[in-house]
């Protein structure tokens, strides 16, 4: 499940948090999103959605898939997946990975790693599904990358995007749909001992604020908004 419908749906679980830790006080562009829906489904979006479109591909391919790339992860990195080469640098370890795998493996891999940042480009031997990354997560300050990775999805998805990305749109005859979010962080929570240690204190401090959630429904668009502490 994306983060975003966790927290829409209010279920924040805990590997959310660490989706803010980024932020400071002050509003911030969110994930963002494109879905154009034709024969097959045409995605685009922000790094934020790279774990969901290749979870969507893996739970609904039921094939093997050629899978490269990397992975990004503040912990140890056991993988199904032959890794080619392995680096820890601080508290950042990466992966890079390449290899011919059934779907299944890979949805235990977007499963066990919702914290991390799973970068791949994925494609079948038969069907439309594909996906891709770019290499790297973007540095920060660098402004929002809407084109950061793109997906084609057989038409049979479509539930599952209705269900995971589009979650509060009932009607699924559009023809594109586009996703765009607004964070405010109007308070940063932690405990006066916590405060003592700005580092820790960047890390674990809870962020409170809200979301600015805007569809976009071939030419029509509607706003919502959700408060939240993670």
């Amino acid at each position: 499940m994306h983060y975003i419908k966790e927290i829409f749906l209010g279920k924040p679980v805990d590997y959310i948090h660490g989706q803010f830790t980024r932020y400071g006080k002050g509003m911030f562009e969110g994930p963002a999103l494109v879905v154009k829906k034709g024969s097959t489904i045409k995605v685009e979006g922000s790094i934020h959605y790279a774990n969901v479109l290749g979870e969507l591909i893996a739970a609904a391919a039921d094939q093997n898939l050629n899978v490269s790339g990397s992975i990004y992860a503040k912990r140890d990195i056991k993988i199904p997946l032959e890794i080619k080469n392995k680096k820890a640098k601080g508290d950042l370890h990466t992966a890079e990975v390449r290899e011919t795998i059934h779907s299944d493996a890979l949805k235990m891999v977007y499963n066990d790693y919702k914290d991390a940042y799973i970068l791949l480009e994925l494609s079948a031997d038969s069907g439309g599904w594909k996906l891709k990354c770019k290499k790297k997560p973007p540095k920060p300050g660098g402004g929002l990358d809407e084109k950061f990775c793109s997906a084609t999805l057989e038409a049979k998805a479509l539930p599952a995007v209705m269900e995971e990305i589009l979650f509060d749109l009932k009607d699924a005859s559009f023809k594109q749909a586009e996703v765009k979010h607004e964070i405010i962080i109007d308070e940063i929570v932690g405990t006066p001992e916590l405060k003592k240690d700005p580092a820790r204190f960047r890390l674990e401090a809870k962020r409170k604020g809200t979301i600015r959630r805007t569809l976009t429904i071939d030419g029509k668009t509607t706003a919502s908004i959700h408060a939240f502490l993670v």
